[in-house]
């Protein structure tokens, strides 16, 4: 061949090579798993293919999870957005489910199996009053308990999921809308009947207390019965004033012990004197030694009673006896029943036909023998 001919082939032989080769490089990159215009899931086909079974590294598919796609580093799956459809089965053998999120289901979320709490069970319902709020409940027939809605922050409604039967507004007030019962009968509330008992399931009062109460400070009510006594005494001689003419008696000795919500004044000059602290039901008891000391023997007429400061006897107050005999000492008593309102005041007096009488104490025996005693008490409200 000429010089001509040999240049021809080799030019043949050149276009050739350079087309074999450049179809191999294109079909290579066309067809790899590295090729980013392929589909992601055809491209993890291809990685598996050319991997084989097993495979080593980290690898980025449609540049990596940071920029929309998906990557496997360490052996851990990174991705922003995945999307598992028709997935029948999802095993998490012996490990975590760990979500640093908000994980956000936008249906309903059906769980074959309970899950348990360790004290009952979490169903997912919606909420009786319609607002969002956090609820366990057992089974269909048993009541709600549900945190933060809007009846406050913890709520329990009855089985209906009609009414919220207990609950703790926003304020911390607990309110119950049904009975109170502590330990049987220690503490026991009575909603039907707005009444309270302590010591009993079956109050018949507003306030039914079995058992004693007791107070370290006042106690108020507009019928409440509140004791009020006292105890006062003398051993003083009281002379009659003058024949038929009713004479005060002083009483100049008490115990404070004995003494509450009747003011008297055993020291002062109106010591014959009493005042009462509350409307009220009072028994009095007077006790009197009443002597003659009359030159002769005669029939002398005694007799004591109580009047209020303005005069008026106390009805049911007065008691007579006779006096017999000269230097005896003859005891007047009388135990009576009196209405009294608060603020009022009373004395008590001894009268005779004669003016010799007088009250006096001729006790032989005891360390505090006395010549007139007073005892008042209250026993019932007005």
């Amino acid at each position: 061949m000429n010089f001509q001919q040999h240049k021809l082939v080799f030019l043949v032989l050149f276009l050739f090579l350079f087309f074999f080769l450049s179809f191999s490089l294109v079909s290579a990159a066309s067809f790899g798993y590295d090729n980013p215009n392929l589909p992601s899931v055809v491209r993890a086909i291809k990685f598996l293919q050319k991997g084989g079974d097993s495979t080593t590294g980290n690898y980025d598919f449609n540049g990596g999870w940071l920029n929309d796609g998906l990557s496997i580093i360490g052996g851990d799956i990174f991705a922003q957005v995945g999307h598992f459809l028709n997935i029948t089965y999802l095993d998490i053998t012996r490990q975590n489910l760990t979500v640093t999120d908000n994980l956000v289901v936008g249906g309903n979320v059906t769980l074959g199996q309970k899950i348990s709490l360790g004290f009952g069970d979490l169903v997912s319902e919606q909420n009786p009053d319609g607002a969002d709020a956090i609820r366990i409940k057992a089974t269909a027939s048993d009541v709600d308990v549900v945190i933060g809605d809007m009846w406050g922050y913890f709520n329990i409604w009855n089985v209906a999921d009609d009414t919220a039967v207990f609950f703790v507004d926003e304020r911390g007030n607990t309110i119950i809308t049904g009975d109170l019962i502590v330990d049987t009968n220690t503490l026991f509330v009575d909603e039907g009947n707005n009444r309270v008992g302590i010591n009993t399931i079956t109050p018949q009062n507003t306030l039914n207390v079995i058992g004693d109460g007791n107070f370290t400070g006042l106690v108020y009510g507009s019928n409440l019965f509140v004791p009020q006594y006292i105890f006062s005494h003398t051993d003083k001689t009281i002379p009659l004033v003058a024949i038929n003419v009713w004479t005060n008696i002083s009483f100049d000795q008490e115990d404070a012990d004995i003494k509450s919500g009747i003011e008297h004044d055993m020291s002062g000059s109106d010591n014959h004197t009493f005042t009462f602290g509350e409307d009220g039901i009072y028994e009095v008891d007077y006790d009197l030694d009443i002597e003659d000391n009359s030159g002769a023997s005669s029939d002398v007429d005694v007799a004591g009673r109580l009047i209020f400061v303005n005069g008026t006897e106390v009805i049911g107050s007065v008691f007579e006896t006779d006096i017999t005999k000269k230097g005896i000492s003859t005891e007047l008593s009388h135990d009576f029943l009196m209405r009294v309102l608060t603020g009022e005041q009373i004395v008590v007096q001894f009268v005779a036909d004669n003016s010799d009488v007088q009250i006096s104490t001729h006790g032989t025996f005891g360390d505090h023998p006395e010549s007139a005693t007073i005892t008042i008490k209250k026993i019932a409200n007005l």
